[in-house]
């Protein structure tokens, strides 16, 4: 008997599963059927009692979809999101109680989808032939800023004559400056600028007997930056430049007499900058470069190369969507042979200026964040 009871048990599980799948079966074949018929693509327009058994804000599920297969079709300019703890596959279980699982529809289920479906669903094909093609719309990573950026200083100039050895020192004042800069954004990996610069440099001379014929000089410089960063993130970005920038070089003019001249020197920069923390609406990076000065030549001597380095901090802070203010500060060093003295040049300064971005049709109304 014992062996007689598994036997039949064994038979009835046989025949409950046989059930389940031909019911299972059934379903989808009846489902199917009914939306091939009823909810068919190519129903005449005259035909309006096929569409008229959806009834408003319902979704049909077509063959081989899926319910977010289906969402995201039939609304392509949504601004809502399907997947996530609030997406709108959790709102429809809430809407449709037999919904138990979203990932099990079948060909023709008919979903309620609320609020949503008074959005513009796609437009059939005949429209969308008729639709001319939209207007090319600006990426929304592309954009760019103008920035004005006043510099002060105080610097030191080192020099040994070549011929008799003789060394003079001169300190300057407080050194004001104004850059302008026009930056393109071109993605979040790859920047370029266009740098415009002046400067006005004053020294003095601490030994009595010694007079100092030109002690101020108006600087200027111009030149190309590019910034990319060679990771996925953007904390790190490789900084390089190249500039034409106006230098002063110390001369002996007489015997008790010097003065300052000022040379364009052509000069490649490369280094690094580094976002340490980014907490909007502030901001705060680091930054170091390694410069080349190459040959150049004036009417009274020629330069040879030379070398230099800088670095520095900066504070950042966003004011409103486009606009940003920044503020830093710098130390700078470099060496440069001529073909009359050897000198030695050291910066110490802070920075401070506004960005402004200009911000493309695409990003308009649009949050912004802290670059």
């Amino acid at each position: 008997m014992r062996y007689f009871d598994s036997i039949i048990k064994f038979l009835q599980g046989i025949a409950d599963w046989l059930w389940v799948k031909a019911y299972t079966f059934s379903r989808i074949t009846m489902g199917y059927l009914i939306g091939a018929q009823a909810f068919s693509p190519f129903v005449s327009p005259g035909d309006v009692s096929a569409a008229q058994r959806i009834p408003p804000h319902h979704l049909r599920i077509d063959s081989k979809d899926t319910l977010s297969q289906a969402l995201d079709r039939h609304f392509p300019l949504r601004t809502w999101r399907i997947w996530g703890k609030k997406g709108m596959l959790v709102q429809l279980q809430k809407i449709n109680p037999s919904l138990n699982d979203v990932n099990r529809v079948y060909p023709g289920m008919v979903i309620d989808i609320g609020e949503i479906g008074k959005e513009p669903p796609v437009a059939a094909p005949a429209q969308i032939q008729a639709v001319a093609a939209p207007a090319p719309i600006a990426r929304p990573d592309r954009y760019g800023e103008f920035s004005v950026q006043p510099n002060f200083a105080f610097a030191v100039l080192d020099s040994m004559d070549n011929t008799s050895g003789g060394q003079a020192t001169l300190l300057s004042k407080l050194n004001a400056g104004m850059t302008f800069s026009w930056r393109q954004h071109w993605n979040d990996y790859f920047q370029t600028a266009i740098i415009l610069g002046t400067s006005r440099q004053s020294y003095e001379y601490q030994d009595d007997l010694i007079t100092l014929d030109t002690a101020s000089r108006n600087l200027s410089e111009f030149g190309v930056r590019v910034q990319g960063a060679p990771l996925d993130s953007t904390r790190l970005v490789i900084d390089s430049s190249v500039r034409f920038r106006q230098e002063l070089f110390i001369r002996a003019s007489g015997l008790n007499a010097l003065t300052l001249d000022a040379i364009r020197i052509p000069e490649v920069s490369a280094g690094v900058q580094y976002l340490m923390v980014e907490l909007w609406p502030f901001s705060i990076s680091v930054n170091g470069h390694a410069t080349a000065f190459l040959p150049a030549r004036s009417t009274i001597y020629s330069l040879e190369t030379g070398m230099g380095y800088d670095f520095g901090g900066e504070l950042g802070m966003a004011v409103s969507r486009t606009l940003r203010l920044n503020g830093g500060f710098y130390f700078s060093s470099r060496t440069q042979n001529s073909s009359i003295a050897e000198q030695m040049e050291q910066d110490l300064g802070f920075t401070f200026g506004l960005v402004y971005r200009l911000t493309g049709p695409a990003q308009q109304g649009k949050e912004d964040t802290l670059q």
